[in-house]
């Protein structure tokens, strides 16, 4: 039976680890060992095995400090991780499992009860892992059904405003002073649906690029390696920006905390432009949108609060599926596409992402992001 999945075994009893090594090969898993906390470390990084049994009373590096190490670096923070002790101390337990560790096993081992243990995670972990599949299915086909109409949308203003033009140039009666002024709120409405349908393929085209790297282990694993370093100012200088080519700078309060965050630049940058441009979008000049972030126990949240038009419950829950809220009765036009990538790179990087609104009061984005020790 070959389930092509990976334990990694750490302790530092070498026929303990031989017995759970035997154990889980006959049932058809793939081990992995080591025999102090540094190994363990480094073959949990390189390998990034299906579940963790590990030892706590070890030398130099305990398994607590391993679970520690583990939890904290974004490549292994969602790694299985069954603690195997002699220890019968219910304040040990309770320390693991405050560390993040998923079980607890107290030695002398029983091999049934560890394989039924580790079998049962895997199982976990597999439902979870399917749920995220149709999740991403569920997107790519709502994105897909409703693409064509936010490219028509955009390519009618184009393609009318031309029409328009076309027609006052060939107009032999054409009075030049008055065709002046409309005329320039004709090209910049072409403007504005061109910059719209700009943003349309940009954001399908970086849609399009998350699935391939999901589909890329390797990449996916690169990709949550990478550290921002400076969070504080990213957001300052995505949020300044924004505001200011809005015409918005005086709405916007700051409140910004720095840390290291575990998250490739791009997808950062993604994610903070995102929720800033949203705020502007669906909210009016001279209301104001305060920018907070802020370390909250092992995670970096961000959150972005605007006095706009705010969205009902159902309409917060659509948010899982493509929409546009409120498509014909709002002038500002939007993909709907934004917050859903903001929602997908966050459940990527081990984040969360939530939404708080209330209709005619404004609505409260927050996304809370893996922190990277220094």
């Amino acid at each position: 039976m070959m389930l092509n999945q990976t334990v990694l075994v750490v302790d530092d009893e070498e026929d303990i680890v031989q017995l759970i090594s035997y154990n889980l090969k006959k049932e058809g898993y793939h081990v992995l060992s080591a025999f102090d906390g540094v190994q363990a470390i480094e073959l949990a990084r390189q390998h990034q095995p299906d579940a963790v049994i590990l030892d706590i009373m070890m030398p130099e590096l305990n398994g607590f400090e391993v679970c520690r190490v583990l939890r904290q670096d974004p490549v292994t923070s969602s790694l299985p991780i069954i603690f195997l002790t002699a220890c019968a101390l219910e304040s040990d337990e309770i320390r693991g499992l405050e560390l993040g560790a998923d079980d607890y096993i107290q030695k002398p081992v029983s091999p049934r009860l560890l394989v039924a243990r580790v079998r049962n995670h895997m199982m976990k972990k597999d439902r979870i892992a399917q749920r995220y599949e149709e999740m991403f299915d569920h997107l790519r086909e709502s994105i897909s059904s409703a693409l064509p109409h936010e490219f028509r949308t955009a390519l009618n203003g184009i393609l009318g405003g031309t029409d328009i033009l076309h027609g006052m140039l060939s107009d032999s009666d054409l009075n030049i002073a008055i065709a002046r002024e409309e005329l320039c709120d004709l090209t910049t409405s072409v403007s504005q649906s061109g910059r719209r349908l700009q943003k349309i393929a940009e954001n399908f085209l970086f849609y399009t690029q998350i699935q391939a790297v999901l589909t890329q282990p390797d990449e996916l694993i690169r990709l949550r390696r990478e550290v921002v370093n400076d969070a504080a100012e990213v957001i300052h200088d995505l949020v300044a920006l924004n505001a200011r080519n809005a015409g918005r700078a005086a709405d916007i309060e700051l409140q910004l905390d720095n840390a290291a965050v575990g998250m490739s630049y791009e997808s950062f940058n993604k994610v903070v432009f995102e929720l800033i441009d949203n705020a502007l979008k669906f909210s009016v000049a001279g209301t104001s949108i305060l920018v907070q972030s802020a370390v909250r126990s092992d995670l970096y949240e961000i959150r972005v609060i605007d006095r706009g038009r705010g969205m009902d419950a159902g309409q917060i829950k659509s948010i899982g599926a493509y929409s546009q809220f409120h498509r014909n009765l709002h002038e500002q036009q939007g993909t709907g596409l934004g917050l859903i990538l903001v929602k997908l790179l966050t459940q990527i990087f081990s984040g969360h992402f939530a939404i708080e609104s209330a209709l005619n009061t404004g609505t409260t984005v927050t996304v809370r992001l893996p922190l990277v020790s220094a």
